[in-house]
């Protein structure tokens, strides 16, 4: 069960602050969580919403995780539950040349949907090395890759939703449509 409550923190140098503080058990052990805010109601807000989310089993321990901290312990686990090496490796590729060094240095959990959107757009103008656009499959491929990712990521309650499932992505049908037709001999 989890419980919280609010104070008045004040400095020499000046201005107050609200403290949000709110404890609970997980695991037999005690954890808690402070935040200040600049405002009695900002603190009364967030601690409404922790207790909401905690009560509805929602909640999300806070973290820094980061897209590229995550990616190597998840590939390991992809791994341990038998995926092909091509596989494999077709996802750290992806990784490595089109996620990383956009998204690789967001927290997990602060990734919103506007920033997969902007990835997916950024790669569609400029995604190839020589600076020309990305074809449309190549950017399903991403999806699919960052889609699994954050569902593994959701699944293991590090974040609580994967934004890449809400993002406009290119549809394979789309995708299909706009691959240059096969030439036979």
């Amino acid at each position: 069960m989890a419980s919280g409550t609010i104070y008045r923190r004040k400095t020499r140098a000046g201005p107050s602050s609200w403290v949000m503080h709110a404890t609970w058990q997980e695991a037999g052990r005690r954890r808690q969580l402070k935040r200040s805010f600049r405002t009695k109601h900002a603190a009364k807000d967030e601690l409404a919403r922790f207790l909401g989310a905690h009560h509805a089993g929602n909640f999300v321990q806070p973290t820094r995780l980061t897209v590229a901290e995550f990616l190597e312990p998840w590939l390991d686990g992809l791994t341990n539950q038998g995926r092909r090496p091509s596989t494999l490796f077709g996802y750290r590729q992806v990784f490595k040349n089109y996620v990383l060094p956009r998204l690789g240095g967001m927290a997990l959990q602060d990734l919103r949907v506007t920033d997969v959107d902007a990835l997916y757009a950024d790669l569609l103008r400029t995604g190839r090395q020589d600076g020309s656009g990305l074809a449309m499959s190549s950017v399903q491929h991403v999806h699919t890759a960052f889609n699994k990712m954050l569902n593994d990521a959701e699944r293991k309650g590090l974040i609580t939703r994967n934004v890449a499932r809400l993002a406009n992505h290119p549809s394979q049908a789309a995708a299909r449509a706009s691959a240059p037709e096969m030439q036979a001999w």
